[in-house]
């Protein structure tokens, strides 16, 4: 090789080398303009909202919760295995779910079927994301909006009235975006959940009760859609240690089983309503007639049949609505959750009695309500040395009212 084809081969080389060089910044500059214009207009879209994010955020329940953490699936929705009669799972939630008008010969056979396969769902759901919460949302209109709409006509809503003199038109500005209920596993320094904290802020324009103030009172209530034979020994125990609890009855609890309402009623407990057909999904799915209905003929039913006035009410599977809220209180309702609950409802899979009264030990606090289900033979076993144990621990068992 000559001394030139020498040089003409290092000149293509640096030709070759300045290319790569030029094209290397080009790309650079271009992809720094592409994630400078991504960053500009992330803050733009933050900045035109203010800020200001109206989506249903829930408490965030860590990987590991479990039921324990206020987020169970309630065996009233879930169908309870061994219950006589009783069908699917899925059998129950088609009929809970179905959207045709409510009468009484209707409701006598919903609710038998679904009910008797679900009673535990009171009580709880599963906690969902906040993007499948956002998405889940139902009105165009954004939750903030609907709620300043609805605030601002609570004080021109009747309240304590039956369902015949509620209108339903009045509540069409509320918004039903579904509100699962689950309080998460985070606790202050006083062992109460945050998460309830933050139901009850966040629904501080309604009347509900997620946990009661704090203090040294807890407060037991059960959760009665259908008897599997344990309610008569769970009220020997009350009457025994002197401890008075609601007990939340649906229509064909309060239908089927007259001596143990009455017996509640005559012990000194209160007797609350957990609706007719126990829905399945929860109460918000339906419009807002065919909830008025659904909590107004136990109402009307337990009235007629009992003389007897209840004014606390628990929503099945723990889901809801601030429409539904907003109707419940018209109805002259206090809706009740909770700040204990554990997963007791499967009469097939009850959990272990020791391992049961240990956690229920250890989440006590302060203005604790306990959900129980009555249908669970570990709560049957274990009641009497969970009312000793929190009496140990300097907690006063009070009644919820």
């Amino acid at each position: 090789m000559t001394e030139e084809q020498a040089k003409r081969i290092k000149r293509k080389k640096k030709k070759r080398m300045r290319k790569i060089l030029s094209w290397s910044i080009v790309i650079s500059t271009l992809l720094v303009i592409i994630f400078g214009a991504a960053l500009v207009i992330s803050i733009i879209s933050k900045n035109a909202g203010g800020g200001k994010d109206d989506a249903i955020r829930l408490p965030v329940v860590s990987a590991d919760a479990d039921s324990s953490s206020g987020s169970i699936v309630d065996a009233d929705a879930a169908g309870t295995t061994g219950q006589p009669g009783q069908e699917s799972e899925s059998a129950s939630e088609g009929t809970s779910s179905d959207e045709s008008s409510i009468t009484t010969e209707a409701v006598s056979s919903t609710t038998e079927n679904n009910a008797s396969s679900a009673e535990s769902t009171a009580d709880t759901t599963t906690v969902e994301t906040t993007t499948e919460n956002a998405a889940s949302a139902q009105n165009a209109t954004t939750a903030s909006d609907v709620t300043e709409t609805a605030t601002s006509q609570a004080a021109t809503l009747p309240s304590n009235v039956s369902g015949s003199q509620l209108n339903a038109a009045d509540f069409a500005n509320y918004s039903t975006e579904k509100v699962p209920y689950g309080f998460g596993a985070e606790v202050d320094a006083d062992n109460r959940p945050d998460g309830c904290t933050w139901y009850s802020n966040k629904f501080g324009n309604y009347k509900a009760l997620f946990i009661m103030p704090k203090s040294s009172n807890i407060y037991l209530t059960f959760d009665e859609g259908y008897e599997y034979g344990f309610s008569g020994e769970i009220l020997d125990v009350l009457k025994e240690k002197n401890v008075k609890a609601v007990f939340f009855v649906t229509l064909p609890y309060a239908r089927d089983n007259p001596e143990l309402v009455q017996r509640m009623i005559d012990e000194g407990h209160i007797v609350g309503n957990h609706t007719t057909t126990h829905p399945s999904g929860g109460l918000q799915q339906y419009d807002a007639q065919k909830q008025i209905d659904d909590i107004d003929q136990v109402t009307q039913y337990v009235k007629e049949h009992y003389g007897y006035s209840m004014n606390l009410f628990r929503f099945p599977e723990g889901s809801f609505s601030e429409q539904s809220l907003a109707i419940v209180n018209a109805l002259g309702y206090m809706p009740v959750f909770w700040s204990f609950a554990y997963k007791d409802w499967d009469v097939n899979n009850q959990p272990d009695v020791s391992e049961s009264l240990t956690n229920a030990l250890n989440k006590a606090h302060g203005g604790a309500i306990y959900l129980l289900h009555a249908e669970s033979e570990t709560n049957t076993k274990m009641l009497p040395d969970l009312i000793d144990g929190l009496r140990a621990k300097g907690y006063s068992l009070e009644l919820l009212n």
